[in-house]
């Protein structure tokens, strides 16, 4: 599989599992979905990786080795989000699909600020305010789960 068409799938899993994540939280059915686009979006990214790995430096390389760990993380958080949904334990299911939507709503939004020409600076502004805003949300989300 080519480079664009690994890219596509990488992207188009990542938006699946945050459609689903978000819809999930509501329609304990789209759990299971939510788990398998994160596990393509694995699959996807650990392809792209390989593939460019000779060419890369020894800092993307560990960047690419962090990168693979949070979303490996994500696979099992979506996994235990489906057991703690059977299981009655709906403060622990949002909880974790609410951290994977706020960990691609984080990605998506660096993607786009990368692809504006923002910089370095635009991006981290994005890196590190979306999490900020993301994490008061699923607070409130996860309050209101409780009651």
């Amino acid at each position: 599989m080519g480079h664009l068409a690994l890219v596509m799938v990488h992207a188009v899993a990542a938006v699946s599992a945050l459609v689903f994540g978000m819809l999930g939280i509501r329609a304990r059915g789209l759990l299971r979905a939510h788990t398998i686009a994160l596990a393509v979006m694995v699959i996807a990214l650990a392809a792209l990786i390989a593939a460019g790995w000779p060419q890369e430096t020894v800092l993307v390389r560990v960047a690419y080795v962090g990168l693979a760990m949070i979303t490996a993380a994500m696979v099992v958080q979506g996994a235990l989000a489906e057991r703690d949904a059977t299981a009655g334990r709906e403060r622990r299911m949002v909880g974790r699909v609410g951290l994977n939507v706020v960990i691609l709503t984080t990605g998506l939004l660096a993607v786009a600020a990368s692809q504006a020409g923002s910089g370095v600076v635009g991006i981290v502004a994005v890196v590190a305010a979306t999490p900020l805003v993301g994490l008061y949300l699923l607070r409130q989300v996860r309050t209101e789960a409780a009651h």
